[in-house]
């Protein structure tokens, strides 16, 4: 099989009986160039590949036309909790999509029901190896107020009652000469701290998550669980564990044990190659999934285009303002051919109610809202994008209307939640909309 991997470096050092082409993720576009897919394939890979593997880099996809291809594509998604918006989408734009977090994989298995849970794995492999401890607890990762507040208020919390090694960068040395390695997640991940910290074999303390944890590790036998936000049973914990050596070593033994068996990027590999196999084997381009997956393309640069602009608004450096243009560019080509194509989904016309806004083009978003609205008057995203387009015809009594009642349904959405990261992503397009419009 010819597999061309683009982003991730999951294949990087594969040896095998697959031939692979790596290629990293554009970072930027030229708008006087051809930015899509096959023209990076037609540049640089060396065969016809029969497979595509995208690979997540928590960075936006600087290229077009992923949707047009002839083969079968695959994702492993990473960072879908910290890009939901247009992550749920484009899942939508593969043929199989493994996602890091589970509870991102629930979530986005309403808009592809070809989602799996891929939990996340030590890059390295097992890292242990014998050396002398030389620090009770260490904290190794991104410490940075302007990037994770409460993180910093917690690991200055901890260090003001017992000592705390806290570095960045290269961690294999330090946790090596570690008696405890101390986690700290955001936004509920189980992230790649807590499977490299265990391949090292040194004792992991990690604040408590739902997200699948209790599937992969046990409280006790692997690891050690605090509960998250708590720095005094944190403290607590971590001065029992170094008061008693034999039952600490023997957790970090089991840890251990468990992600070099079933948690490496080895391990990952091949998980990731079997299915890409299966789905080779069988697959066919049938037309209507095609077009559903240029459907997903258009939800997809639209959504990036909605958040780009909201930067602008916020910073106003012209940079987020001008790679808007660009994605808007590229989602009104998409939903334009679907809608052409005369197989456009039922979510057409609430897209092209938002395209027509971010164009500034208020009479057809107009038109358009109120279209989405009488199929759905219960659509929080319509209600406030209704609100937004009543607030730039000077019309703000019929804003503040809009506005309020699609605070009302998201506050019943809250009290019968059926998805929390749609529902966290109303309730941050509410607040932005309520503070744009000044009705907060």
């Amino acid at each position: 099989m010819n597999i061309a991997v683009l982003g991730g470096h999951y294949l990087k050092n594969y040896r095998g009986e697959h031939t692979v082409w790596l290629h990293d993720l554009p970072l930027s576009i030229n708008i006087h160039e051809d930015n899509s897919i096959g023209a990076l394939l037609a540049r640089g890979c060396p065969f016809t590949p029969d497979i595509l593997l995208f690979g997540d880099q928590s960075c936006f996809p600087m290229v077009t036309g992923l949707e047009d291809l002839d083969i079968p594509t695959v994702a492993y998604l990473i960072d879908t909790h910290l890009h939901y918006p247009w992550h749920r989408y484009f899942a939508g734009m593969f043929d199989h999509v493994f996602v890091a977090q589970h509870d991102c994989a629930v979530s986005l298995g309403a808009y592809n029901p070809a989602c799996e849970w891929l939990p996340l794995f030590s890059r390295m492999g097992d890292i242990r190896y014998a050396t002398t401890k030389i620090y009770d607890i260490t904290f190794v990762g991104t410490v940075n107020p302007a990037r994770n507040a409460a993180r910093v208020e917690f690991l200055n919390k901890f260090a003001a009652k017992m000592p705390l090694h806290v570095f960045s960068g290269e961690y294999v040395e330090h946790y090596n000469a570690s008696n405890i390695i101390l986690n700290q997640s955001v936004s509920n991940d189980i992230n790649f701290r807590v499977f490299e910290a265990l391949a090292s074999g040194s004792l992991l303390l990690t604040d408590n998550v739902d997200n699948g944890f209790d599937r992969l590790f046990e409280d006790g036998r692997h690891l050690v669980v605090y509960r998250k936000g708590d720095v005094d049973d944190a403290v607590e914990k971590a001065r029992y564990y170094l008061a008693n050596a034999a039952e600490r070593e023997k957790i970090a033994e089991e840890g251990h044990r468990l992600v070099v068996g079933s948690h490496t990027l080895d391990i990952r590999i091949q998980q990731i190659l079997a299915k890409m196999t299966a789905i080779s084997s069988r697959y066919t381009c049938e037309p209507g999934r095609k077009n559903g997956k240029k459907c997903a393309a258009g939800r997809t640069f639209l959504a990036i285009a909605k958040g780009l602009y909201r930067l602008e608004a916020l910073h106003g450096t012209g940079q987020h303002g001008r790679q808007a243009v660009w994605f808007l560019g590229v989602a009104h080509d998409a939903l334009m051919t679907s809608l052409q194509s005369g197989m456009a989904d039922e979510g057409i016309i609430r897209n092209l109610a938002l395209l027509y806004f971010l164009e500034r083009k208020m009479d057809q978003a107009a038109l358009h809202v109120k279209m989405a609205l009488l199929s759905n008057p219960d659509d929080v995203e319509m209600n406030l994008l209704a609100a937004e387009i009543e607030h730039d015809r000077g019309d703000r009594a019929r804003s503040r209307i809009f506005f309020t009642l699609a605070r009302e349904l998201l506050q019943q959405m809250v009290r019968n939640p059926v998805n929390s990261l749609d529902i966290d992503d109303l309730a941050d397009s509410l607040f932005q909309c309520g503070r744009r419009l000044s009705l907060l």
